[in-house]
């Protein structure tokens, strides 16, 4: 779907790599990936879903390792500038939580928590070297051609496997999920929020970067439809927020201030005429005391402070010390939360605020970079648009301190 493009240098020169990259970012399906519930233990450390997922990790390693084995230069050949310091102080600091988290109040440890945990935080590590690999063997004058290609190809990937999948598997594509919520695009399949994620992702490059009208509506076409049938809200409000900032901070034309303005008239005016129908459908079925409380996450977030105030250093350890954590600290029986739902708030319990501290200095960090880049190129206002989504996203989800996924590889290919 992307103009007249012949691809990057270095999916030319080490095509396995390259798709391997594309694979591992894409990851599996919810129906094949392990612990999407947060049950860890429910169906033991070995099945076909967990399996699965050693077995892409694996299999990205073994293509890696093989690459640079081969390869006659260094393993990245040219210095980048990122806070590789801050990326690889924090991995160290959740490996050390992780090796001294406590023990649940409410049971035994359970024999499989420390592999899990210290397995998801190889997947990092992996993901860092595997990326850093790829973009360095890619010239400098087109690394951020690269960094756009790969993104745009993730996003279609997960719409295109979202939309073949629905005639065979409804049920898992488009249903709802196990407490019976309203029926969303992506279902159980994969997460809604990364489906309407790569929806904002094809809109924005198609206004960007394709040039003939029929592929830049198929486009919009394709990914409006896609981004509301996905019903996922701050996904939805976040791609707005940076829509507004497009239009009135960073604008190509300056006609588009007027036009922005004439058309957040008319869509408030639309708004107000559709209250009722726009509540119900960003209510999802929920009352509004759900939604005052954030779908339960203030409540959530309260219990996150509970057992943040007992380890405030060095944290409860990573994926597995934060479920036991919460666990320990959850009152309520209708919801057992599998973690925090907000980037910050997750990286403090695992880690402890030096963690948190890491972690905010890396978002600052990029935040100040795509603002002195927006105006260089169309590449970095795109890349700084996906940014401000991204860090909108973390507000109530998790990108930077869970599981690597789809939302994670586009916010580390952005710095």
């Amino acid at each position: 779907m992307a103009q007249e493009n012949k691809g990057s240098l270095v999916q030319r020169t080490h095509p396995l790599l390259y798709w391997v990259t594309i694979v591992y970012i894409v990851g599996l399906p919810n129906f094949l990936q392990f612990d999407v519930t947060g049950r860890t233990h429910e169906f033991g450390l070995f099945n076909i879903t967990s399996i699965s997922r050693m077995a892409l990790t694996l299999l990205t390693a073994y293509v890696l390792t093989i690459n640079l084995a081969m390869g006659r230069g260094p393993m990245f050949p040219r210095k980048v500038k990122i806070p590789t310091a801050a990326w690889l102080l924090l991995l160290v600091w959740c490996a050390i939580a992780t090796i001294l988290q406590p023990d649940s109040h409410l049971g035994p440890p359970a024999a499989t928590d420390l592999p899990l945990s210290l397995f998801r935080l190889g997947e990092w590590t992996l993901a860092f070297v595997l990326l850093l690999a790829l973009y360095t063997r890619e010239p400098a004058e087109n690394a951020i051609d690269l960094i756009v290609e790969l993104i745009i190809r993730t996003s279609w990937i997960y719409i295109l496997m979202v939309w073949i999948a629905l005639p065979f598997i409804p049920h898992l594509v488009y249903g709802s999920d196990e407490n019976g919520s309203p029926r969303t695009l992506g279902g159980t399949f994969t997460n809604n929020g990364t489906v309407a994620f790569s929806s904002c992702c094809v809109l924005l490059y198609s206004h960007f970067f394709v040039r003939r009208i029929h592929l830049k509506w198929l486009g919009f076409s394709v990914a409006f439809i896609t981004l509301a049938m996905t019903r996922a809200r701050t996904p939805q409000i976040a791609f707005l927020l940076a829509l507004g900032c497009y239009v009135f901070v960073y604008p190509r034309k300056p006609v588009l201030r007027w036009a922005a303005a004439a058309s957040v008239l008319v869509l408030g005016g639309l708004a107000a005429a559709f209250s009722s129908r726009l509540l119900v459908y960003f209510a999802r079925g929920q009352s509004a005391e759900n939604l005052a409380t954030l779908d339960d996450r203030v409540l959530l977030w309260r219990a996150c402070w509970s057992a943040i105030q007992e380890r405030p250093i060095v944290g409860c350890g990573f994926v597995a010390g934060v479920k036991n954590a919460i666990r320990d600290h959850w009152i309520y029986t209708h919801w057992l939360p599998p973690h925090a739902h907000n980037d910050l708030i997750e990286m403090t319990l695992q880690a402890g605020l030096p963690a948190c501290m890491l972690l905010i200095y890396l978002y600052v960090w990029l935040f100040r970079r795509c603002i002195k880049s927006a105006r260089v190129s169309r590449e970095h206002l795109f890349l700084f648009l996906l940014v401000i989504q991204l860090t909108v996203y973390a507000s109530t989800g998790l990108v930077l301190s869970y599981t690597f996924t789809t939302l994670s590889a586009v916010l580390m290919l952005c710095h």
